[in-house]
């Protein structure tokens, strides 16, 4: 029998930006003529069927007197690429001449992920919210009740501070991610016409509300005056998953 210790020193790469992300920056200028952010009217059936858009002298009718302005997206004077960082350490236990069970942590470290924040929002009206779900079936307990923004832009509250425009997206680099895994391996090698393997993995994914889209959007967070609210499980989290033999 024989015990082995491998260790992966830890490394750090950098992603890229998406390119559409950029080309967003590029045609999101905010000129006459560029890209508009429209918004259709209740009870409308103007809208165009694709290929088809609507035209800007045509939107008056389909759209309200506060929509159709122009969107702006920029990316934020301090924005960097994305960097990861990883590491690993490994420990293997030999039992027989065929039989090895192993158990590694896995670590991967996101930092200065890209996210959009639009900065032409009304001021935040703050609403109370109440959980219901009798059949208790999410993690916060039925009836808590909590605080949150809301952004409200109607005719009889706040507008937009810039109202010249609709969504004045920046663009920037100050998401992070979080992911730890402990993997546990059984390898039997090919014994009396014999071999497989299993493994289990715990793992956690946390983040603050990481971006897979390709493009920017104004509405990635839930409130755009603080970004904390944004920490929890990631959307790629899988706490266990075990592969066996079939």
């Amino acid at each position: 029998m024989a015990t082995a210790c491998s260790v992966s020193a830890g490394r750090a790469f950098f992603a890229r930006a998406i390119n559409s992300t950029l080309y967003q920056a590029i045609i999101g200028t905010g000129a006459a003529g560029s890209q508009t952010n429209p918004q259709f009217n209740a009870g409308q059936t103007c809208a165009p069927v694709f290929p088809q858009v609507v035209a800007p002298a045509q939107q008056g009718a389909c759209l309200g007197s506060a929509s159709g302005n122009a969107t702006v997206d920029y990316l934020d004077p301090n924005f960097k690429v994305p960097q990861i960082h990883q590491a690993d350490l490994t420990v293997e236990q030999q039992f027989t001449n065929h039989d090895v069970f192993s158990l590694s942590w896995l670590g991967s470290f996101g930092r200065r992920l890209p996210d959009f924040v639009d900065t032409n929002l009304p001021t935040p009206t703050p609403v109370t919210f109440t959980i219901d779900d009798p059949q208790q079936q999410g993690p916060i307990r039925n009836g808590t009740t909590f605080q949150a923004n809301a952004f409200f832009a109607t005719a009889n509250k706040n507008l937009r501070p810039n109202p010249k425009f609709s969504s004045i997206t920046d663009i920037f680099s100050g998401v992070t991610s979080n992911y730890e895994a402990l993997v546990a391996q059984f390898k039997h090698q090919l014994s009396h016409s014999i071999e497989f393997n299993a493994n289990y993995t715990w793992s956690h994914a946390l983040d603050f509300g990481e971006n897979n889209t390709t493009g920017a959007s104004a509405t990635a967070l839930l409130d755009p005056t603080n970004i904390r609210l944004e920490k929890g499980n990631s959307n790629q989290n899988v706490p266990n998953r075990l592969v066996r033999p079939v």
